[in-house]
């Protein structure tokens, strides 16, 4: 009888350890996240500094959660715009990483990105005309 239950604590225990490698932010949400971005005017191009990926406005980008993304909003004529994106942590991750896992989840959530929502989701941005032998865009 003693050697069942060691053999069940033991197998509980593996368990156990192996759900804590998982954070509830990696099993249930995203590691990445789309951001629309619009301008006054539109048809600026928008380039996310880290990718160099871009696309015209308005638009969108599916940008990772890990980092936080730099946005540089250009439309010849006017001056270029730079877009800060900040990343905020999901308290409903945290709390369930805590329950669950002991923390663990939030150490891996915080590692893939999934811990974080970028914000804003929605850019505007209102580029303002250069003034002659003003900046072009890149």
């Amino acid at each position: 009888m003693t050697g069942v239950r060691r053999s069940v604590r033991a197998r509980l225990a593996l368990v156990g350890c192996c759900c804590a490698q998982l954070g509830c932010g990696t099993l249930l949400g995203d590691r990445s996240q789309f951001i629309t971005v619009s301008s006054n005017p539109s048809g600026a191009v928008v380039t996310d500094q880290g990718s160099g990926e871009s696309f015209t406005t308005p638009g969108r980008i599916e940008l990772p959660r890990k980092e936080a993304p730099t946005l540089i909003v250009a439309k010849q004529g006017y001056r270029e715009s730079v877009v800060y994106l900040r990343r905020e942590p999901v308290i409903t991750w945290l709390l369930l990483d805590g329950l669950l896992t002991l923390w663990l989840g939030a150490i891996v959530d915080a590692n893939t990105g999934a811990l974080y929502e970028l914000d804003p989701a929605h850019v505007y941005v209102v580029l303002e005309p250069a003034e002659s032998g003003g900046e072009e865009p890149r």
